[in-house]
């Protein structure tokens, strides 16, 4: 069972603040930390008639700005050009672990 409040944040950003609609095309994409909101927002998608996809990036953007060469920083992908044409919501969970949670030995 997932927390209630994830819960509640996925009908949040689902119902209100990007308005989901039946058959809509909606793209979820996050980190691996993202995985209990971007489930929670692909639940409430489907209850609302949506299309979603799930896209799980494994926290690798760093290392992308990191050593990519400014030929790469000016690439665009023909793969991330077709999602932008054709998704017609696309929602990002950007979150990084609470290192107040972390216990230290």
């Amino acid at each position: 069972m997932a927390d209630q409040r994830v819960e509640r944040l996925a009908k949040l950003c689902v119902k209100y603040c990007v308005e989901v609609k039946q058959y809509e095309k909606v793209l979820i994409e996050g980190g691996t930390l993202a995985l209990p909101l971007a489930r929670e927002i692909y639940k409430e998608c489907l209850l609302e008639g949506a299309h979603p996809q799930i896209m799980v990036n494994p926290d690798i953007m760093y290392m992308f700005f990191k050593y990519a060469g400014e030929h790469q920083l000016r690439f665009v992908s023909p793969f991330a050009k077709f999602l932008v044409e054709n998704i017609g919501v696309h929602i990002s969970i950007f979150c990084d672990s609470n290192p107040k949670t972390s216990v230290k030995c």
